[in-house]
């Protein structure tokens, strides 16, 4: 559970560092209020294209890969962000073209994760138990979220917008390395991401629901 939610948070936590440092990159960079919407939104674009796809995948392959490779992929992203916006000064006219294609990347990996999350969690928990689980894990976006505006608030005042893309991608990047050590570890005796207790999970835990319709 704690896996999850952290990875959640993290989730969430990445997702918000553009919107937060972005009146001080549209400032140093000189974009207009329509190049800095138009890179804000653009994260959506792709977003909303990996949703089925997260979907199948996870149903097909395992909801844990399919999040761990979308998360090492985001996390990645984040990181590499200032290094981004720096070199796409490279391309002269296609810089602000190159930046939102980045963006919509970045959204497409992170479509994954509901997806992916739920595929896992329907395959572990009994039906009666899903929704309060799911609903906790869900909670995390909320701490994502506040957890960007504290900690992220703090880097971009004291050491620069660049840190704060930095370091939370950077945080995103060790909880990957976590679900990796849960999910794919060499020891046979560990298969599932989430180490569900006797009381949230029956002996029957495995059976198909009928579709009610």
């Amino acid at each position: 559970f704690l896996t999850l939610f952290f990875g959640t948070c993290m989730l969430y936590s990445t997702r918000t560092t553009m919107p937060l440092v972005i009146p001080t990159i549209s400032g140093e960079k000189k974009w207009s209020k329509s190049n800095s919407g138009t890179i804000l939104s653009s994260f959506f674009w792709g977003y909303t294209v990996t949703q089925i796809a997260g979907g199948y995948l996870s149903d097909k392959y395992g909801g844990e890969r399919v999040i761990f490779i979308a998360s090492i992929f985001w996390s990645i992203i984040t990181i590499a962000m200032p290094n981004i916006i720096e070199f796409s000064t490279v391309f002269s006219s296609f810089s602000f073209a190159f930046i939102v294609a980045v963006r919509v990347l970045h959204g497409a990996s992170q479509g994954f994760h509901f997806a992916s999350m739920i595929s896992v969690t329907s395959q572990n928990l009994n039906v009666n138990e899903r929704t309060n689980f799911f609903s906790l894990l869900t909670a995390g976006a909320s701490v994502g979220t506040l957890t960007t505006g504290l900690l992220g608030t703090f880097l971009l005042d004291f050491f620069g917008w660049t840190f704060v893309f930095q370091i939370i991608g950077f945080i995103a990047l060790s909880w990957s390395m976590l679900l990796r050590y849960y999910t794919m570890s060499l020891s046979s005796g560990r298969q599932r991401i989430v180490n569900i207790s006797s009381e949230l999970c029956i002996k029957n835990c495995g059976q198909h629901d009928e579709v009610p319709w």
